[in-house]
């Protein structure tokens, strides 16, 4: 091995700095896979809320839908033939009751109108008669007189002319027996409906969440927090751009630090969940940003590094407590060889394993030149050494030094040894402590 051979200070310190790497990889792993954790849980949270949230918007339109059916059929089974008949018939005030009477508890109806085919407003439900307004300047007027089956259509987001509030509409055209455009219905829908429930439903968000209804054109229908700035601006960057029109995906929740539209294109890390509307050429978008969405992870990643900078600190006390024993028994084991190097006579210590092999785990100066070792040799098989023993005293020896170790009695025994450069074999007296 690498380590072997080094001094016992250089291997503590070796293990000790192995340990801590250990410890600080570890918790940086730790940290990372609990930061993608939490952002896969925020993930399915946010998807759950857009599902909510589209339910929400689509029942909201679909009610609104209703209602404008509702006028249109009316007008049409008048069998009307001609503008003059549909402005006699259609802005009666008996229609205008009508109109308020469909509209009767939906609060996110802010008007119902019925329209000429030239643009103007014969009728409405906000008072009656109706104001002289004209709409053909309108996107929906546009697209209806244009197109007999553009399908459903949302407005932008504009001020209505009535009253000053935002509103964005659904229409439904009218047309004469012949197929020829004789007008249309429309409903416009107040934004305030929208923020309000978005309001209630996101208040626990934290700072920088929002929540934006889109137009399937990714112009801005609604948002909260309520920034009129940016109602009927297109936002072409962000995560409702990316999932819509980049990943070709209806829902997504996706992680962003890119710049933000709605923060003057501050680089912002968030997450925006994205999910089309089904039926409706609509898209919500809720987002929140890290402080809230990783504000466990980082209360979790500060208890995680202040336990791995413990263990670490504890593991340094340890370690130098660990050298400093380590350093006093160097010293102590020093000594006690240099004081069994001036001893005239051979020392050794012998250790017996569980097996029956034995080795000489520890030797003086005087062993090493009695049977011509070399001074740095160190844990000294038995088999070597006993090589040396005269064989008429070998088999009593081993015997011997059995029973001592069966027993855990002290050993002692007088036998003779045949040595290289020795003429005649030497009598040996040795004790060994068990």
């Amino acid at each position: 091995m690498l380590l072997k051979g080094l001094p016992a200070g250089r291997l503590i310190w070796v293990a000790a700095c192995t340990l801590i790497l250990a410890i600080i990889g570890t918790s940086l792993a730790s940290v990372a896979w609990l930061r993608e954790q939490e952002i896969e849980l925020w993930r399915q949270r946010l998807a759950d809320l857009t599902l909510v949230l589209a339910e929400q918007t689509f029942q909201t339109m679909s009610s609104a839908q209703l209602s404008m059916d509702g006028i249109a059929e009316r007008i049409e089974a008048m069998g009307i033939q001609s503008d003059a008949e549909l402005r006699a018939k259609a802005g009666s005030e008996a229609m205008h009751l009508v109109m308020r009477d469909k509209i009767t508890g939906l609060p996110q109806v802010d008007v119902a109108s019925i329209v000429a085919a030239n643009g103007d407003v014969i009728n409405f439900t906000r008072t009656y008669p109706a104001p002289a307004i004209n709409l053909s300047d309108r996107d929906y007027y546009q697209v209806r007189r244009n197109d007999p089956t553009p399908g459903i259509f949302v407005s932008k987001a504009v001020r209505n002319k009535g009253n000053g509030k935002w509103v964005f509409y659904l229409s439904r055209r009218l047309n004469y027996a012949n197929g020829h455009f004789m007008g249309l219905v429309l409903v416009g829908i107040s934004i305030d409906q929208f923020t309000e429930f978005y309001a209630r439903l996101a208040k626990n968000l934290g700072e920088g969440a929002s929540i934006t209804l889109y137009r399937r054109d990714f112009s801005i229908l609604t948002r909260w927090p309520r920034n009129e700035a940016v109602i009927g601006k297109q936002n072409l960057t962000g995560t409702t751009h990316q999932v819509v029109e980049v990943k070709k995906k209806n829902d997504d929740v996706i992680y962003s630090a890119g710049p933000r539209f709605f923060e003057a294109n501050a680089q912002v890390a968030r997450l925006g969940a994205v999910r089309v509307l089904p039926r409706y050429p609509m898209i919500l978008n809720l987002t929140v940003t890290e402080a809230l969405f990783l504000a466990n992870w980082r209360h979790v990643a500060k208890l995680v590094a202040v336990s791995s900078t413990g263990t670490t600190l504890a593991l340094l006390i340890g370690t130098l407590v660990l050298l400093r024993t380590t350093r006093q028994r160097e010293i102590s084991a020093t000594l006690l060889k240099e004081l069994a190097d001036q001893v005239p006579g051979a020392l050794f210590q012998l250790r017996m394993a569980p097996d029956g092999r034995a080795r000489f785990s520890f030797v003086n100066k005087r062993f090493h030149q009695l049977y011509g070792l070399a001074v740095n040799e160190e844990a000294i098989e038995a088999t070597s050494i006993f090589a040396y023993q005269h064989p008429e005293d070998m088999d009593r020896i081993r015997n011997s030094i059995r029973e001592s170790a069966r027993t855990l009695r002290p050993w002692h025994e007088e036998y003779r040894l045949v040595l290289p450069e020795w003429q005649i074999a030497p009598h040996w007296s040795h004790r060994i402590a068990a």
